[in-house]
């Protein structure tokens, strides 16, 4: 990371004049903003040209407040559409973190104890041979098998609009662990869908409406829903993939009733930026609850998994993020908790994952400097 001017503004003013020192660290952070600027947009660019994104979507946040949006390219190759910064992305698996922020809301309310056999709030998950509980779910510590890429159509693909999590969750509920839980990490988003669940039967309201009313309103994520048959919005992009001739081909649109909670969410980089600057904030939850949510989480062995409850953790960095592949985009949500920034990243080609990785480390070196309270 580059030394924050206010760093250097410290250094000089080391004199107790906190007024001065307000000032001048407020006026040189606007005056970074033009280079900032510049810089991101180079790097966008330079990156759609290199991996032939169509579109790319970007915010980024700095102590809560939005220091760079922007779009380039097309949300609709065919029909010439820009992307704009109210463009709507698919958010694939990062729809996990907001899973894990309801399910931590839950039990610091009394309604869900994450630690208590799963079946007390899902009795659609059958039993299986140990206990099974929220807290594994959600650090994918359960045992539950992921996606069977060996039979991706039937198992990763999905074309009908299941009424009800119960009824999707048909698809694996009937099928052995994978580990015994709390023994080992193993990657799942089927156990998120048992998550979403838990919740329903937990709060008494659906996936969506307590996802609308616990996060998406509260954080004013105006452009944000959950992606239901026959409701996309219009400013939908469409999704591609890359051919090896360079070309892109229009993805076929998927129903994600198969694995609410696991994915589904319908969101730009804007709101994406807001729902990180709430943690950020303490909106959403208290320091403790975040703070579990962003450890790594403990195996049985005494050993820790080096993920957190629904995000990723670098510990060199200490950043958290987030990844999601759907069938019609990538998405990206990366925060550095301890400098008080957020960076959200949409496109909608899918399959792109190291280019989501190397586009916020050099966001993260453009925006981030020391500061104090970042995290509350």
């Amino acid at each position: 990371m580059k030394p924050g001017p206010c760093r250097n503004v410290l250094h000089a003013f080391a004199l107790g004049a906190a007024g001065i020192l307000t000032i001048a660290c407020s006026s040189i952070r606007a005056s970074d903003r033009g280079w900032q600027a510049a810089a991101s947009d180079t790097a966008l660019r330079q990156i759609m040209e290199r991996d032939k994104l169509p579109s790319l979507s970007v915010a980024v946040s700095v102590d809560g407040v939005l220091a760079y949006q922007r779009a380039l390219g097309r949300a609709d190759v065919a029909a010439a559409t820009p992307a704009t910064p109210e463009t709507v992305y698919s958010q694939g698996s990062v729809t996990k973190a907001l899973t894990a922020t309801l399910a931590l809301q839950l039990a610091d309310g009394g309604k869900l104890n994450p630690d208590a056999p799963v079946q007390e709030y899902c009795a659609a998950f059958p039993d299986k041979s140990a206990v099974v509980t929220c807290r594994q779910l959600l650090a994918h510590t359960a045992g539950v098998r992921h996606y069977d890429y060996r039979r991706f159509a039937e198992d990763f693909m999905n074309g009908t609009a299941f009424e009800s999590i119960p009824a999707a969750m048909e698809k694996f509920s009937g099928d052995p662990l994978v580990a015994v839980p709390g023994d080992e990490y193993h990657y799942s988003s089927w156990g998120y869908v048992v998550v979403a669940c838990a919740l329903e039967n937990a709060s008494g309201q659906s996936y969506a409406e307590l996802l609308r009313a616990r996060i998406l309103e509260p954080v004013n994520m105006t452009h944000s829903r959950i992606d239901e048959s026959g409701r996309q919005p219009a400013n939908l992009a469409a999704g591609y993939s890359l051919q090896d001739n360079g070309s892109w081909q229009l993805t076929d649109r998927q129903d994600p009733s198969d694995r609410y909670g696991a994915a589904g969410l319908l969101s730009t980089p804007t709101d994406m930026v807001r729902f990180a600057d709430a943690l950020l904030q303490g909106k959403l939850l208290g320091r403790a609850q975040r703070n579990t949510m962003w450890s790594s989480q403990p195996l049985a062995d005494g050993g820790v998994t080096g993920h957190g409850l629904g995000w990723d953790l670098d510990e060199k960095s200490g950043a958290v993020m987030k990844g999601g592949s759907s069938f019609d985009a990538t998405s990206y949500l990366y925060v550095l908790p301890a400098e008080g920034v957020s960076i959200a990243i949409s496109t909608n080609l899918v399959l792109w994952g190291q280019g989501r990785e190397e586009l916020s480390a050099k966001l993260a070196d453009i925006y981030g400097s020391p500061n104090t309270g970042a995290v509350e």
